[in-house]
């Protein structure tokens, strides 16, 4: 039983309209209509109103609570249903891997995609950036913050290595354990499985198979009604249901901001405290301070606040003082910059992570992303229409941009009178 269902079994039961309850515990009825139906969480104001109406026993208000925020799980039997949020259950099984590094500045991000996870009306959502935005450790962070949700479980599909997209569906098969049953296709299993199953599915790295990748969640969807599905992906699945998430980059301040900043401004920008965290680690004794924070925010902002790139040139300050690595940063150093063994060769380093990325356009995308390099500042479709339009290629420049785009390669910002623009992240452009 849901917290929305419980409610309007309350409310009915006293025989009060959604007008007046809502006008009870101080709400609009529109806002108490998505609570009932679990479109949003109330907020702790709410809860403490209803824990009043309802003579909730002060000894389980805190329960009360997490059962209307969505913090626990239950699983009510007969006899039981008028008081949920007493029922525990085991927690859900769940093979989310353990971070080995703390995810900074993305507590909004989580907050918003555990929204989408509870909404009964967003099935996929999918995580859609640029390489080394962090699109990976976004996506099992919301998904451990959301396992609660889930009583059949969570289950995290890493993707990136399979070079094969027929053996897809085996792949998920394989990772929720399902047991070889006759000679049924990998999807039926997966169908079968799942079934009515209250499951979400996190699906890594997509954009590689992204063809069958579509054709696979789709027919999960259609047929498991229960099940969730977080995907990430350089570009859209572009599958019925699907709501896009962007995942943006680390904040950095402007030039402006960072004449006044002193070291309580600095902390509110994630950016600089991701470059503090990582060169901890490798240098004890390193902290943001007034003399070196100038150096540290020109660094991230010169890596437009990617934090694959932050974290890869923060390794390089057991070497230098960050005045000194900002006077060495260059575009080699900024793509070659190795950070750590352990990983797959696109984490390795920037220039591994875009490669990824570009050795997945066509050659003629590949030859426009280099030519719409030569923009400084960004530029508009006309502008990139005048120059490229007698380009030999079998693509419009208009579609190849929007190509680029659907491919997180180019973002599209507004200019002073509205008119769209589109600019490449530096290192995509030191890239290309």
């Amino acid at each position: 039983m849901t917290f929305g269902e419980w409610l309007k079994r309350q409310r009915n039961a006293r025989g009060l309209t959604r007008e007046q309850l809502a006008h009870q515990i101080g709400c609009a009825a529109i806002t108490l209509r998505k609570i009932e139906t679990e479109e949003r969480r109330p907020s702790a104001q709410i809860v403490e109103r209803l824990a009043e109406l309802f003579n909730i026993p002060s000894t389980e208000r805190t329960s009360f609570l997490q059962f209307a925020r969505g913090d626990s799980w239950s699983a009510p039997t007969a006899g039981v249903e008028d008081i949920p949020w007493r029922i525990r259950t085991k927690i859900p099984r769940s093979n989310l891997p353990t971070s080995l590094t703390s995810l900074i500045g993305r507590e909004g991000d989580i907050a918003r995609l555990v929204e989408y996870l509870s909404n009964p009306k967003i099935r996929l959502s999918t995580l859609i950036g640029p390489p080394g935005i962090g699109k990976t450790h976004l996506s099992i962070e919301t998904a451990r913050e959301a396992l609660s949700r889930f009583a059949d479980g969570v289950f995290f599909v890493p993707l990136a290595s399979l070079e094969d997209s027929t053996l897809l569906a085996a792949t998920v098969v394989r990772t929720l354990g399902f047991a070889e049953t006759g000679h049924k296709p990998p999807i039926q299993r997966l169908k079968d499985g799942i079934g009515d199953k209250r499951m979400l599915l996190v699906l890594d790295n997509l954009e590689h198979i992204i063809q069958d990748s579509a054709l696979l969640v789709s027919e999960l969807l259609i047929n498991c009604p229960q099940l969730k599905i977080l995907a990430t992906s350089r570009e859209a699945l572009r599958v019925p249901g699907e709501w896009l998430y962007p995942v943006s980059v680390l904040g950095v301040p402007t030039t402006a901001q960072l004449q006044s900043l002193d070291m309580e401004g600095a902390s509110q920008f994630p950016a600089l405290t991701l470059f503090a965290e990582r060169a901890c680690a490798v240098q004890p004794d390193f902290a943001l301070s007034v003399n070196n924070v100038p150096a540290v925010a020109t660094i991230c902002a010169k890596l437009d606040g990617l934090p694959l790139a932050i974290e890869l040139i923060a390794a390089r300050i057991s070497l230098l003082s960050p005045e000194s690595l900002l006077a060495r940063l260059n575009d080699e150093l900024t793509l070659y910059a190795d950070g750590m063994r352990a990983v797959s060769a696109r984490q390795k380093t920037l220039h591994g992570a875009i490669s990824w990325s570009y050795n997945l356009l066509s050659a003629e995308e590949q030859k426009l992303l280099a030519y719409l390099s030569i923009f400084a500042g960004g530029f508009t479709l006309s502008a990139a229409e005048s120059i490229f339009s007698n380009a030999p290629t079998s693509k419009t420049v208009f579609d190849a941009i929007a190509s680029l785009l659907d491919k997180s390669l180019l973002q599209r910002t507004f200019g002073t009178r509205g008119e769209p623009r589109f600019n490449m992240l530096v290192t995509v452009q030191h890239f290309a």
